[in-house]
């Protein structure tokens, strides 16, 4: 049976775009208008369709290849009787096949003499492939989303809110409780072992910190903040009249109450809801950097470490700066690397130069 090669066709002005993703596999079935490969350039991906019904027998590109228009995508074996006719630029290409059992693309004549393909899109989800690719990198099943737009086409926000709306597995049930990992050794064989109870707040919140971490997939981007004029600037704070330091806003005091109705279990639940992003700090421990977990269903948790005194090089000569550890966890099912990274920027330079800037004015 004739062979055919399948090249990529001609896509504007790009050259040397990235292959993200191969859809096809050597051995397959294809149909003319399946999708074989996606490919992304800075502005947008697009689903590389055949244009020949075929099985391929050789594939040509990986993902991560660099490809551009002719570039050959694969190689397919032509199915039996087909044949392919040309039309002019008003008619449409269509391919006739004999004895087939494929369902046949109904083709029928309107408004004088123009042909329309009439498809059967029943069994494929409608979405652009900028959303397909943003579901994938979720790991959602475009099939199973419900579109909002006409003719049920699916919008990022569709998946969004399937992605938040997905009922959330059951911690009970993936980790039984009587499903023990059995030692091989007891640790009194290497010493005197003491048994304690654990702590009330860690009982109840064990069973959310399993949860978070075992549905949520974390992904935390570390940072540094310079803060050499918001600390110089709070610390330089004194009262006219007393002399003594004083704080720059109520809100230390607020924290102070909260954290002790917290500690002594005095806090109304209600207060631990309904927010997207919690802070929590380690500075009035030690450390630098750690991995916050997400507080469910929240979709972030920035973590914040012990301010130092480090070397920066700056405009040729290093200099004494006050550095502050970030640590911002994030659900990457919702949030992507670029928006974590950029986030971190924004908060970076509002406790850095912004902060000295809007001092200045």
């Amino acid at each position: 049976m004739p062979k055919k090669d399948i090249k990529v066709p001609n896509i504007g002005e790009f050259k040397d775009v990235e292959v993200i993703e191969i859809i096809v596999k050597k051995g397959q079935e294809i149909k003319k208008n399946d999708p074989l490969i996606t490919i992304e350039s800075d502005k947008s991906s697009v689903e590389i369709p055949s244009l020949h019904n075929g099985i391929v027998t050789e594939l040509n590109l990986n993902v991560g290849d660099k490809v551009s228009e002719g570039d050959k995508i694969l190689e397919i074996e032509l199915k039996d009787n087909q044949v392919e006719t040309q039309l002019k630029t008003e008619e449409i290409k269509t391919i006739k096949k004999e004895n087939t059992k494929e369902k046949k693309i109904e083709i029928r004549r309107e408004v004088g003499s123009k042909n329309v393909i009439v498809k059967d899109f029943s069994k494929k989800t409608a979405a652009s492939p900028k959303v397909r690719k943003f579901a994938r990198e979720l790991g959602v099943d475009i099939s199973k989303v419900e579109g909002s737009e006409r003719l049920g086409r699916v919008t990022e926000s569709d998946v969004k809110s399937f992605v938040a709306n997905k009922p959330e597995r059951n911690s009970e049930k993936e980790f039984k409780k009587d499903e023990t990992i059995e030692l091989e050794y007891p640790h009194s064989e290497f010493g005197k072992t003491e048994i304690k109870d654990i702590p009330r707040v860690k009982r109840l919140s064990s069973k959310y910190l399993m949860n978070s971490w075992t549905n949520i997939p974390h992904v935390t981007n570390h940072d540094e903040a310079d803060i050499t004029e918001l600390e110089e600037f709070r610390t330089s704070l004194t009262d006219i009249y007393t002399g003594e330091k004083k704080k720059i806003t109520p809100l230390a005091f607020i924290l102070k109450k909260l954290s002790d109705q917290c500690r002594n279990l005095k806090i109304d639940k209600k207060e631990l809801f309904g927010g997207s992003m919690t802070i929590t700090s380690l500075g009035g421990i030690g450390g630098s950097f750690f991995t916050p977990i997400i507080n469910y269903p929240e979709v972030a948790i920035l973590g914040v470490g012990k301010s130092q005194k480090k070397q920066i090089f700056i405009d040729g000569k290093f200099i004494t700066r006050t550095m502050l550890p970030l640590s911002l966890s994030y659900d990457h099912r919702i949030i992507d690397g670029a928006e974590a990274a950029r986030f971190n920027n924004d908060l970076k330079d509002n406790l850095g130069k912004n902060f000295a800037y809007k001092l200045a004015v």
